[in-house]
């Protein structure tokens, strides 16, 4: 039934006749009905309008008699008095009122309070349902199930009604949504919306690897905080892969994502001197600061040496390595640039590149100097280009000439300008520097007439206050177990340090670094003030600093109390094992090779007794020699092991070894032994630096002489293009009589002309030990492809009523009139064959013969066919005409 408003007449419902309310007896006494005074019924409630007595007598009422859903009109009810004999009646009309609640099925989430009961439709006499606020009671949602809960509705006009009915709870859903991602440092990050995730509940990350969604890593729980969840897996490979995030049942749609390998993105020269090398990933500084791991040559000339530049990692953003090229080989405009970036390069969880990056490209510099900025130092000025400078002409400070003996650089080509006393005498206020004729550093080194780009004119602005800034004490840190260092916020000169511990003085030496910021301080026992007194491994020490001041302007820092906490070297030595590797320690053609075993820290006072080698057999070798080398620094971090047992001619031969080195092997500089730890090493057949073929080709037959023994990468037919094209279908690869040669056989009808082709292989095609092609052997040109594919007939037109032109899909070698290659044709006119009598070539070698025939009608149908037996007729490069096709002529 449609839900409407409630309407009631204020004068029906409250405004009632004096005459119709008073009491009323109509009946005189010898009658046996009496007639009551008539009235409404409000809120539903008859009783409240029917009377209770007659004359102290009890009335009993007929109920039935009135009908509580017929409004608007008076109805007669009847009862009787009881005892009396005397029957009664009263006119009543009933209003509208309030008969039953109503409500919809009703069904709460577990956990989730209750809500939207507080509306409920109320059905009213008039058979109209209308949503009325309700009062209710026993709804709760603390457990799942059935359960029954109470309405009321209650108005002094309508009435009051309650009923009681039954709800249920059931379990709610977890609700996930807005779910994002991102990868870093082969790291999948999530993040999540949650909704309806109660105790005892969790939310889990699976991530299937290189999208198989059988092959789930194990689940990661997720925090889940005030509806927000966030989760992390762990290090992932390189690939494409997906994930999904669930609670229990409930799962979000897969997504995929991917994990990029280390690799380089780009390399871009800022001005002559810098370049920046950009990464995809944060970068080990280890590796990403060798210098071996980098070629740069110029104008195609050899590899700069490595004096010629330097490496550094950015250390506010590791995924940028910088290279500073030194002044003499600062880049000229139009410089060939090329820039070799090695695999050998790791991330920070030490995967190494996917594979060399080399960048070509030509320099090109047509921006000038300009000042970045100026500062105060004492009473000189530092100016700051953003550029490289080479010279500078006409210096002012607020307008008055500099004189040149005033100014200094850093170095011949710099970006920092020194004034001295270019603040002396200045008054506080804003000034500027301006400066005429600045040189960058553009063809410094083109060998001619140098041609940098010039700055007429660039100028900019500095401040003189009163304010005095002394130097003051950045930080103490702890250098080893009797050496701290301070560093302040401005080069100071030497402070006075002492030291103490638990109030008594220890010796102290102040030593300088070259960083006039940074001092170092060495602690020493005083007597029988000990540093570290017996079983002491750590000790707190006072400080206190003074007697600085700043090397600009002499102004004196405040003296100050400091803490540093010096503790012993405790732990022996670790093997960094990433950086073990056999070497070659013979300078000469011939060959040692040896195991080198990197420390963490310098070493010393090995122990040869102490190693254990055995090869893959299990047989013990016996150790020729164990010393001790310095690294590429210059420390002595390496132990070099050496065992003639299982070289042959110097060279170590292929397997795997194992070095047990025992407790005390060796010991650090505090003497801390090397705890027991075990090395593997494996000597792997043939080269394991990229190495390079020339691939040959003869009869549609490619040959690849690797010289070193392959694995199966070199057989995929997927790792080979020719042309940029793959490879045609049905061409087989294989080892040809070992694992170091690959032959490649095209098929016939495949190399459509006798010409020169290039081959790509693919940085997938890996020796057995794990070396790759070099650049130039991943992309060549090979020779010896033949032409293979059959020639075609392919159109015929009638010339003569007696000759016939044949076309064909390539040009022929000499066709000789013959009866063999007359019988390579095959004539037919209106399916009657017709002989051939003459072959004429006309122009030699083109696509073209003319055939000769008996007379016949040019308006008849004439075919013409290769015959099925052996074909005579031949391409330039050998192949004969494709037996059995056929064509129709034309006029």
């Amino acid at each position: 039934m449609a839900k409407k408003k409630q309407f009631v007449t204020a004068a029906a419902a409250f405004a009632v006749a004096a005459s119709a309310v008073a009491p009323a007896i109509t009946a005189d006494a010898a009658s046996t009905t009496v007639q009551l005074s008539s009235d409404y019924v409000r809120g539903g409630d008859l009783d409240a309008a029917l009377d209770k007595e007659y004359k102290g007598s009890e009335i009993y009422w007929y109920k039935s008699s009135v009908d509580m859903n017929k409004l608007g009109v008076f109805q007669t009810a009847k009862g009787f008095v009881k005892g009396q004999g005397i029957r009664v009646e009263k006119k009543l009309r009933v209003l509208n009122h309030a008969q039953d609640i109503q409500p919809e099925e009703i069904v709460l989430e577990e956990g989730v309070p209750a809500s939207g009961l507080r509306i409920q439709p109320v059905l009213f006499a008039d058979g109209v349902k209308y949503n009325k606020v309700v009062t209710y009671k026993g709804f709760s949602t603390e457990k799942a199930g059935e359960f029954e809960g109470t309405f009321t509705y209650s108005n002094k006009a309508f009435g009051v009604v309650t009923k009681t009915v039954k709800y249920k709870v059931v379990a709610s859903k977890v609700e996930l949504s807005e779910v994002k991602s991102e990868v870093m440092d082969d790291v999948l990050s999530v993040t999540a919306d949650v909704k309806n995730l109660k105790d005892g509940e969790k939310v889990e990350l699976v991530v299937y690897a290189n999208r198989d969604m059988n092959a789930a890593l194990p689940a990661v729980q997720a925090e889940v905080k005030d509806g927000k969840l966030s989760v992390k897996s762990g290090k992932l490979p390189a690939g494409n892969h997906s994930f999904i995030l669930r609670s229990g049942e409930v799962k979000t749609d897969v997504m995929n994502f991917v994990v990029e390998a280390p690799m380089v993105k780009d390399v871009k020269a800022i001005n002559g001197k810098d370049h920046v090398v950009e990464f995809n990933k944060s970068v080990d500084k280890i590796t990403a600061e060798n210098k071996a791991n980098y070629e740069i040559s110029v104008n195609n000339g050899a590899a700069l040496a490595a004096a010629d530049y330097t490496v550094a990692v950015d250390e506010k953003d590791p995924t940028k390595v910088k290279i500073t090229l030194a002044d003499g080989s600062a880049l000229s405009n139009g410089a060939y640039v090329s820039v070799k970036v090695k695999k050998a390069i790791l991330d920070t969880n030490l995967k190494p590149l996917a594979d060399d990056f080399t960048k070509t490209f030509t320099f090109v510099d047509n921006s000038a100097a300009t000042i970045e900025k100026v500062e105060v130092d004492g009473s000189n000025l530092k100016v700051t280009f953003n550029d490289y400078v080479s010279a500078v002409g006409l210096v002012k400070v607020n307008g008055v000439v500099v004189d040149s003996a005033d100014l200094s650089a850093l170095s011949p080509y710099s970006k920092e300008l020194v004034i001295t006393g270019g603040a002396t005498g200045l008054a506080n206020g804003t000034y500027s520097v301006q400066i005429a004729n600045v040189k960058d550093i553009a063809n410094v080194n083109s060998g001619g007439v140098a041609s940098p780009n010039l700055t007429t004119f660039t100028s900019g602005n500095f401040t003189i206050s009163n304010v005095t800034v002394a130097p003051t004490v950045s930080k103490v840190e702890k250098v080893d177990e009797n050496t701290f260092k301070i560093t302040f916020n401005k080069a100071v000169t030497a402070p006075t340090v002492t030291t103490k511990k638990n109030g008594l003085s220890l010796d102290t030496t102040v030593n300088a670094t070259g960083d006039a910021k940074v001092w170092n301080v060495d602690v020493a026992d005083n007597g029988g003030v000990l540093l570290y007194n017996t079983g002491e491994t750590s000790v707190n020490l006072a400080l206190n600093i003074s007697g600085f001041k700043a090397v600009s302007d002499n102004v004196v820092g405040d003296a100050v109390n400091q803490s540093v906490t010096l503790s012993k070297d405790t732990a022996g030595p670790v093997v960094e094992t990433r950086f073990n590797e056999i070497v070659d320690v013979d300078a000469t053609g011939t060959v040692d090779e040896v195991f080198n075993i990197k420390f963490n820290e310098v070493i010393q006072n090995p122990v040869q007794g102490n190693i254990i080698l055995t090869d893959k057999d299990g047989i013990r070798r016996t150790v020729t020699s164990a010393t001790i080398v310095a690294d590429a620094n210059g420390a002595n971090t390496i132990l070099q092991v050496k065992s003639t047992a299982i070289q042959t001619a110097g060279a170590i031969n292929a397997g795997t070894y194992t070095l047990s080195l025992g407790a005390g092997t060796v010991e650090d500089l505090a003497g801390n032994d090397l705890s027991s730890t075990v090395v593997s090493f494996t000597k792997s057949t043939g080269t394991t630096t990229d190495f390079a073929v020339t691939a040959t080709a003869a009869a549609n037959v490619i040959t690849l002489p690797f010289g070193t023994p392959m694995t199966n990468s070199a057989i995929d037919l997927s790792n080979y293009k020719l042309d940029n094209k793959a490879l045609p279908a049905g061409t087989i690869a294989y080892f040809d009589g070992s694992k170091q040669q690959v032959k490649i056989e095209l098929p016939a009808g495949t190399i459509a002309r006798s010409q020169d082709a290039v081959l790509t292989v693919s940085s997938s095609v890996v020796s057995e030990a794990g070396a790759k092609l070099d650049t130039a052997s991943r992309n060549q040109v090979i020779s010896g492809l033949i032409d293979n594919v059959k020639p075609t007939l392919v159109s015929a037109k009638k010339l003569t009523s007696t000759t016939v032109e044949v076309t064909f899909s390539e040009n022929l070698a000499a066709v000789v009139d013959a009866a063999n290659t007359q019988d390579d044709f095959v004539v037919k006119v209106n399916g009657v064959n017709f002989a051939v009598t003459a072959v004429a070539d006309g122009t030699a070698n083109d696509n073209k013969v003319v055939l000769t025939v008996a007379d016949y009608n040019v308006d008849q149908t004439l075919t013409v066919a290769m015959a099925d037996a052996t074909i005579n007729i031949a391409d330039i490069a050998t192949n004969t005409v494709e037996a059995k096709t056929v064509v129709t002529a034309t006029k």
